[in-house]
């Protein structure tokens, strides 16, 4: 279900620049856009077709009008910000060239501005060095400046050092600067120069969808609706040399910018990582003509090699969004797939997949440009009522790898070595540290942003929210996902959890992600002493589900002197099923993948805007120990929100990566549209042993309203591990059980009578099993579903149990 607060109708924003920094909660002012850049219908004209967003893109003949000058034509300044770290496909680059005369480079860093995290800084000095060469080979220099002011200074200073009667510039996102950088051209323009901010980091940009979509699928609807972005542009010849050129404006070295990390962590990205713009490009052909055609089903396995790792060169700009695009689109083409062939379903699902990050990054652009107060703030606003946890020693073993859970563990070793962690991984980890210690998402955010090489501020507080559960697109808090659950399925060899703790490198796989599991005598063989030379779990799984469950019932009272609103449908409705959006097994029901410009439709719903309420500036913190509850709850100043990075110097930074887009995507509050399958349950919140332990007080507790088919099931079959319908050979047909079941008990009992429904919400709800629909077919020889997985036949007959069944 789609929720919402109140009937606020809905705004429609199309081509508008905020003029002024606006607080959420406070409408802001509509404006056409800047007169600095082209308008669609001159769009149109020069390109011969209508581009997606048609934006200051493609080839100007046209001239602009400025002031006419006695002098002659002065040089243009290329403002590079950061995330446009390129020569190829750069239009601020390109327009400069088709200008003619001197162009001058000018990358100036202003951390006050905008700063990566420390990672992010190591890259941004790799990434600068690979553009100074590769500008070097257009006979241009790249001029190296440092601001301290938030008003572009040293900009304004250059233009008038250099006689400049240019200046170009990709536009970045932010609100303030947005506003900034419009100011900037409009003061720039009153005195006759050329100044223009273009489109060119995003495919689309948040202002040109008329609607302020809070939902994934229902944005990428939209996005997809825009037609294809136009060809980009190759890298640009050498540039004729200029008498005098740039050689003699004054710049800094890359190395006075003081970028530079403690040797030994450089080491470690040195021999991961290669920043630049050419390496960009070919690590993404590389990974088209490789692993892309199983993108779609094995890439988040831990065990295996299945993406692209692209993500820290679209953040630094090394490579563009249009650039992308067209590569996956001319790798279908190279491939000249018929719709007959049996290839064209995997590149398909594939290729979806592949452009579903890349919406999902635009996505985290949309959201905080309409809600920039989610910086802070939770997107829904109920949640900052949270009673968090202050417990300062779960969040030290969290931060040092130390929390018991071997693939948390092995996660953030990998995150510390390499800077880079897989989206599933970002996942469990944010969701560990929110839902199963309660420590405020705004902690972790920060501290990912210093780790993260691909740290991107809106992508990461985006995926944090949604890992905890304050975004409209995600599950409610009390979803918990299953660490060891989890483990199994995305590590089933162990090669992954071995590789970054060593420690436990010989425990058999069956203990290898529960180690607190395993005997005393396999522990001792394995060399592995819990509490010495490896933790035990800082935290009980099953505790941790009942304090989060506990926690929302704070807030519940909290908020129930309020009128019904978007908290209260979270908290009164159950999840009826989640949908893996991105389960290639469900892709090929959901969209006609025989046509491949339908390849990345997604369903159409009503949308819905994020509420806009006062935050509350006091959120409510319990102490780790005791139990939640009103009575023992502490009002304590929120000191996270202040931890925003808007200086260089702030002790924690926040950070970003498109996720979890590249994993299975639950999202149990959206309204179903009648096509799309659904998936009742989320088999990694519950293990095998708790499963068992719910049936066994269903079976004694015979008022329960499944106790008869429990104790059939129980008699009958067992329950398995292997709940994943796409490895498991553990399944039974619901028809089967519905047949079956009256014949095997009494009929005189009502309760013996069972429908698919109920089964699907016995065997999905209550136990938190994969249950499949109708479309479950492909593996079953063509017999069509639903099947539920993780559930056999008992090869001999169980004793029976004392129950009046």
């Amino acid at each position: 279900m789609q929720y919402g607060v109140g009937d606020r109708p809905k705004r429609t924003i199309q081509n508008q620049v905020p003029t002024t920094i606006l607080s959420s909660d406070v409408e802001r002012r509509k404006r056409p856009p800047p007169s600095g850049e082209l308008t669609k219908s001159e769009y149109r004209e020069e390109n011969g077709r209508k581009g997606i967003g048609g934006l200051a893109q493609g080839d100007s003949n046209r001239r602009w009008k400025r002031s006419k000058r006695s002098r002659k034509q002065g040089p243009t300044i290329v403002w590079f910000q950061g995330h446009d770290l390129r020569v190829a496909d750069h239009l601020a680059l390109s327009m400069a060239l088709r200008r003619g005369g001197s162009i001058i480079p000018v990358f100036i860093w202003n951390p006050d501005l905008w700063s990566p995290g420390e990672a992010g800084r190591w890259w941004l000095k790799k990434s600068l060095l690979s553009l100074e060469s590769d500008l070097l080979a257009l006979n241009l220099k790249l001029v190296i400046r440092i601001d301290s002011t938030t008003a572009y200074e040293t900009l304004w200073q250059l233009v008038k050092q250099v006689e400049a009667d240019a200046v170009y510039w990709h536009r970045q996102y932010n609100i303030a600067t947005i506003d900034r950088e419009e100011k900037l051209r409009q003061t720039l323009a009153s005195t006759g120069i050329d100044a223009r901010s273009l489109k060119s980091e995003l495919l689309v940009e948040p202002w040109e969808l008329e609607t302020r979509f809070t939902v994934l699928h229902n944005y990428m609807t939209a996005w997809m609706n825009f037609p294809p972005p136009p060809m980009p542009s190759p890298a640009p010849a050498p540039v004729p040399l200029v008498k005098g050129g740039n050689k003699a404006v004054p710049s800094l070295s890359i190395d006075e910018l003081g970028l530079d990390l403690p040797k030994v962590r450089e080491e470690q990205y040195d021999r991961v990582w290669q920043p630049g713009s050419k390496s960009a490009i070919k690590k993404l052909s590389e990974f088209l003509k490789g692993s892309f055609k199983t993108f779609g089903e094995g890439r988040s396995r831990r065990d295996i090699y299945g993406t692209s790792k692209l993500s820290p060169h679209l953040q630094f700009g090394e490579i563009s969004p249009r650039q992308v695009y067209h590569f996956v689109r001319s790798q279908m083409t190279k491939l000249g797939l018929k719709t007959s062939d049996k290839e064209v379903e995997g590149y398909a699902r594939a290729s979806r997949a592949f452009l579903k990050n890349l919406c999902s990054r635009e996505f985290a652009h949309h959201l905080l440009y309409h809600n920039p107060s989610a910086a802070n703030y939770s997107l829904i606003p109920h949640y900052e009522n949270f009673p968090w946890s202050n417990d300062n020693e779960a969040w030290i073993s969290w931060t040092e790898a130390r929390t018991g859970y071997p693939l948390v563990d092995a996660a953030l070793r990998d995150l510390k070595a390499t800077g880079w962690i897989h989206n599933i991984l970002r996942y469990l980890l944010a969701s560990f540290l929110t839902k199963y210690l309660l420590l405020p998402w705004q902690h972790g955010a920060n501290r990912f942003f210093n780790l993260l090489v691909d740290g991107d501020m809106k992508s990461n507080i985006v995926g944090w929210q949604w890992s905890f559960g304050s975004n409209s697109d995600s599950l409610p808090v009390n979803s918990l996902i299953n660490p060891v659950g989890l483990a199994r399925k995305q590590d089933p060899t162990g090669y992954y959890v071995r590789k970054w703790l060593p420690e436990l490198s010989k425990l058999p796989n069956k203990y290898l992600h529960c180690p607190w599991k395993a005997p005393v005598s396999v522990l001792r063989e394995a060399g592995v002493g819990l509490g010495v030379n490896y933790p035990a779990p800082i935290v009980d799984a099953s505790f941790a589900r009942q304090r989060a469950r506990n926690a929302l019932v704070v807030m519940r009272g909290i908020l129930s002197g309020q009128q019904p609103n978007r908290w209260s449908l979270i908290l009164n409705s159950e999840i009826d099923s989640e949908r893996r959006s991105d389960d290639p097994e469900n892709m090929s029901r959901r969209e006609n993948d025989k046509q491949f410009s339908r390849l990345w439709q997604l369903r159409s719903g009503d949308q819905t805007a994020i509420a806009e309420q006062t935050h509350p500036s006091k959120p409510l913190f319990v102490s780790p120990t005791a139990g939640v509850s009103i009575l023992n709850r502490a009002e304590v100043r929120n000191d996270f929100s202040g931890l925003t990075p808007t200086q260089s110097t702030a002790p924690f930074r926040v950070n970003g990566s498109a996720y979890p887009s590249s994993s299975p995507t639950h999202v149990a509050t959206s309204e179903d549209d009648g096509n799309s399958p659904k998936d009742a349950g989320c088999h990694e919140s519950m293990d095998l042993a708790e499963r068992n332990d719910v049936m066994t007080r269903m079976i004694l507790d015979e008022n329960h309203e499944f106790h008869s088919f429990a104790v059939y099931i129980q008699k009958t079959y067992e329950l398995t591990d292997n709940t994943d319908r796409r490895t498991s050979k553990d399944y039974v047909r619901l028809c089967t059980l519905r047949d079956q079941f009256p014949r095997a008990t009494s009929q005189s009992d009502e309760r013996q009578k069972i429908t698919i429904y109920k089964m699907k919400t016995f065997f999905g709800r209550v136990l938190r099993m994969e249950v499949t629909g109708e479309w479950d077919r492909h593996n079953h020889g063509g017999v069509r579903g639903p099947y539920v997985y993780g559930l056999r036949l008992r090869r001999h007959k169980s004793r029976n149990l004392d129950t009046k069944a």
